[in-house]
């Protein structure tokens, strides 16, 4: 069993800093946002919002499905990002 000591160690430390290499690796995460602009106020509330909980809803399904969607090796994780465009006179 001595014998194969001066072997074993340096074996295990390199086996042991792969392992712990590959857990950081796996923790990287890149963030997808995704945006969009709705009336979320004025005239056309009603419209947007729900545009918006469509959103907020295709977001929280990517995430919490468990699929793993990898984005240049990392790890994605998707976010949605919402503007009111207050349905303006540019709107209409």
């Amino acid at each position: 069993m001595k014998k194969h000591l001066p072997i074993a160690l340096p074996i295990a430390g390199v086996a042991i800093l792969l392992a712990i290499r590959g857990l950081t690796h796996a923790e990287e995460i890149v963030v997808v946002e995704i945006g969009h602009a709705d009336p979320l106020s004025g005239p056309s509330t009603h419209h947007g919002k729900d545009r918006e909980h469509g959103v907020r809803l295709a977001t929280k399904d990517l995430n919490s499905q468990g699929i793993l969607i990898l984005i240049g090796g990392k790890k994605a994780r998707f976010e949605s990002l919402g503007a009111d465009d207050a349905a303006g006179k540019r709107a209409r």
